[in-house]
């Protein structure tokens, strides 16, 4: 058989011989099969996993390696994997499985009597190593083993936890980031930075969903493809120099794995071949491409796989064009070097897109933005569009966290300019003491810095939070602000009693789904005021006052200060009646709770005069018509 030519019956081949390989007891040595032919009836171990499984690649590699084994006829791709196997297939993967059997280990942890044989000494050796951890005191051998554990381990494994500890404070690109705690936040980053794990297409990371074993098994294959930490001698790993297909066989350039350039390895009959998850030729290999082979135990020392690590590049440049995919036909990128040259690249449909700290759809990139693509054979793999985030210092003074209709935002107060930012649904929102949590712990008054990026808030930290507390009672005065003092509400209280609370400047008040303002308080109305910081913030109308109200303006045009009433000459009256010359005069009563104002200013009764045009907002009980607030807006007739 040719081996430039992958077959079902070679594929077969190589699966009886890693089956094989499975039943022997021997863990220190990754493939050991017997020499000779093989009862082809073998062929069919493992019924429930064929070549056409997407992780194909990744088990056979794995097997051939001796980190994945079989139970029985079964390789149980599908079941979810647990600590004790994840600690197994780690061990086996960095070559300590000799030390792993022959060591005697002392488990000092609390459930240590729940771990079979078979797993002990891998997850001594990986708690020893840092890998994995203890928590109070247990392993939980059982539990499954999640993405976002499976990511901390990859990265410990990898010798990269000094890198993971100072990018705590990273923005993660993935819309579900607030799920994944603040202390493994960096450890995701290099795991995603190198390659070992990645999101998903909805640009999500899923950190708790449970993994499975073909996809523990791909994790590996992902790090041992990008670090050289595995201590294998059937495994070569190297640049094509050159390749012969008459004998088959090609020629590696291979600085990690011997001091041999140059060295020619020739190719089993039941050779296969995979570039990017799929199984190719040998015609389809190329030389310059970087690849890793397996070979099978001594004499022979022969190539049963090999697997083209896809060699990434690096360009820069400008958008000019972006199409979108039609069909067949992949959507791409053109851009413009700094030379001025202009290349189109095709963009893979699963390409990971990162708009600065944050995750985005290829619909989010602009002609005219800074780009940088990660190219894989000359595909786009990944876009990072270099956008250079902002960031606003302030005081929350509003906290809007969403609906059907509007998008979750927060409003601050930044040197006296009051801005509002939408929130990104996978914004990281970071409180005072370093913890996570919602745009809902928001409050106002609240000192926060804001990373904003295209008008999106992608993080917020809260620097100082505020201290709130609330009042409940009924409106017995609300007096507006002075130049001199701000609004306040004098309110009594269920017990009696009465309290003043000062209002903020910038206060809200809303009734139901209404947003009021100060002048639409009413005396009688009863109110929850929340207070930050004792200034109220938010006066929220629980039960309106029982009388009719109305605004009503005019001319006054006599006054009787002794029995705390004035009459005005309108054309709107309160309650819409009008005489047939479309004036009528209207008296307007008083009493102590009567705001009076000019220009920002408290007046006195004794301060109106016949003449001036003012306006009333007041309560109509029957044909009494009481003023809660008069406001001079002009002192004379003219």
């Amino acid at each position: 058989m040719k081996c430039s030519t992958v077959t079902r019956q070679g594929k077969r081949f190589l699966v009886i011989l890693l089956t094989l390989s499975l039943l022997l007891t021997t863990v220190s040595v990754a493939l050991a099969a017997p020499k000779g032919k093989v009862s082809p009836g073998l062929g069919s171990r493992f019924r429930d996993w064929d070549e056409n499984y997407w992780a194909d690649e990744y088990l056979s590699r794995m097997i051939l390696k001796g980190v994945v084994r079989g139970a029985g006829d079964q390789i149980l791709p599908e079941n979810k994997i647990t600590n004790q196997e994840a600690a197994t297939m780690l061990i086996r993967l960095l070559g300590l499985s000799k030390e792993a059997d022959e060591d005697e280990f002392d488990l000092e942890f609390d459930d240590a009597a729940k771990l079979p044989n078979w797993a002990r000494g891998a997850v001594a050796l990986a708690l020893r190593n840092g890998y994995m951890d203890l928590y109070n005191r247990h392993f939980d051998p059982e539990h499954k083993l999640t993405r976002l554990e499976a990511a901390i381990i990859l990265v410990k494994a990898a010798k990269l936890d000094a890198e993971a500890k100072a990018q705590m404070d990273a923005v993660l690109p993935f819309r579900d980031a607030s799920a994944i705690p603040r202390s493994a936040v960096g450890y995701v980053a290099v795991a995603i930075e190198k390659g070992f794990i990645v999101g998903y297409n909805d640009r999500t990371f899923r950190p708790n969903q449970p993994i499975t074993r073909a996809e523990w098994a791909k994790l590996l294959d992902l790090l041992d493809r990008k670090l050289d930490l595995t201590k294998d001698r059937y495994q070569v790993k190297g640049t094509v120099r050159a390749i012969d297909l008459g004998r088959p066989s090609v020629s590696l350039l291979t600085p990690v794995y011997t001091v041999d350039p140059g060295k020619t390895y020739y190719f089993d009959d039941a050779a296969v071949f995979y570039i990017n998850g799929r199984e190719a030729t040998l015609a389809d290999i190329r030389v310059g491409d970087e690849v890793i082979i397996q070979l099978s135990p001594e004499p022979d020392l022969k190539i049963l796989m090999l697997t083209v690590i896809s060699k990434t590049t690096e360009v820069r440049g400008t958008v000019t064009v972006i199409t979108t995919a039609q069909g067949t036909v992949p959507a791409s990128l053109t851009l413009s070097s700094s030379d001025n040259t202009l290349t189109t690249y095709s963009v893979a449909s699963d390409a990971f897109i990162q708009l600065g700290g944050a995750p985005a759809a290829l619909s989010e990139v602009r002609v005219g933005d800074r780009v940088r693509l990660t190219l894989e054979r000359n595909v786009v793999t990944r876009i990072m569009v270099e956008v250079n985030p902002q960031s606003y210092e302030g005081t929350v003074v509003g906290v809007n966290l969403g609906s059907n209709t509007e998008k979750p935002a927060v409003k601050i107060n930044a040197a006296g300019q009051e801005k509002t930012f939408e929130v990104a649904d996978y914004a990281t929102i970071i409180s005072a003491a370093n913890s996570e949590i919602t745009l809902a712990d928001i409050k106002v008054g609240d000192e926060v810095q804001l990373t904003v990026q295209r008008q999106l808030v992608i993080r917020i930290k809260v620097k100082r939070t505020t201290v709130q507390s609330q009042v409940e009672g009924t409106i017995a005065m609300a007096v507006a602000a002075t130049t001199t003092q701000p609004a306040f509400l004098v309110l009594r209280l269920s017990a009696g009693a009465q309290e003043t609370v000062l209002l903020a400047p910038n206060v809200t008040v809303r009734y139901g789904t209404q947003t009021l303002t100060f002048n639409d308080l009413l005396v009688g109305d009863q109110v929850k005021v929340i207070k930050v910081n004792n200034r109220g913030t938010s006066v929220e109308i629980q039960v309106r006052s029982g009388q009719a109200q109305g605004t009503t303006t005019g001319q006054i045009v006599s006054l009787d200060l002794a029995n705390q009433r004035f009459t005005i000459r309108t054309n709107n009256p309160p309650g819409g009646t009008s005489s047939s010359t479309g004036t009528v005069e209207v008296v307007i009563y008083y009493n102590q709770s009567t705001v009076f104002v000019y220009q920002g200013n408290v007046l006195q009764p004794s301060n109106l005069a016949v003449g001036q045009q003012v306006t009333i907002r007041g309560t109509l009980a029957g044909d009494k018509y009481t003023a809660n607030r008069v406001e001079v807006t002009q002192l004379t007739g003219s």
